[in-house]
């Protein structure tokens, strides 16, 4: 189901400019999720569902077969696939990440706070409670750091390179004007 792009003398699809729109919402949206902080983070999860309600509303307002049908469909099957397929790497990172934790050394801290109890939970401030437990976050990373980084990547890496490939596929598929044969395919 693969169209040519529109003839040299012809006009452009009118729709393509919006289609490249949500491509570039998309890359924001997926460069945004790779930064380390919080709120980034949650601002990044305002974008991707920002693009999905966007691809939503082009699909809904275009004629079918058309580019910005095709390319909606595709990105809103990317996302809702990629967030499936996140949904279960980050299971199995984290089953993989809590049956290989080696607590025994944060202990000395947690009994430091387990002495404290109701006192620290009543009264502590944040900084109290991170001077408590900072002394031993070294010494639980560094004990823990193989099982902490093949968890993370075990959660983080199939996404993202899911992402990117359909991002990459989609994208330059769309820049030279073409519709995709499968939009609704997984992969």
């Amino acid at each position: 189901m693969t169209e040519k792009p529109p003839a040299p003398h012809s006009p452009q699809d009118p729709h393509r400019a919006t289609v490249l729109n949500l491509y570039a919402a998309l890359a924001v949206s997926l460069i945004l999720s790779m930064m380390p902080h919080g709120i980034i983070a949650v601002l990044s999860l305002f974008f991707m569902i920002g693009v999905l309600v966007a691809a939503y509303i082009v699909r809904s307002k275009v004629e079918p077969e058309t580019l910005a049908e095709n390319h909606a469909t595709y990105i809103i099957r990317t996302i809702w696939i990629g967030s499936f397929l996140a949904l279960i790497t980050t299971t199995i990172g984290g089953v993989i990440m809590l049956s290989g934790i080696n607590y025994e050394p944060f202990m000395p801290c947690a009994d430091r706070l387990a002495a404290q109890g109701m006192e620290i939970a009543a009264n502590a401030s944040y900084i109290q409670v991170w001077e408590l437990a900072s002394p031993c976050f070294d010494t639980f990373i560094n004990a823990n750091l193989s099982t902490l980084m093949m968890a993370g990547a075990i959660t983080i890496l199939p996404i993202l390179i899911y992402f990117a490939v359909r991002f990459v596929r989609g994208l330059a598929r769309a820049i030279k004007g073409y519709r995709l044969a499968k939009p609704r395919a997984w992969f």
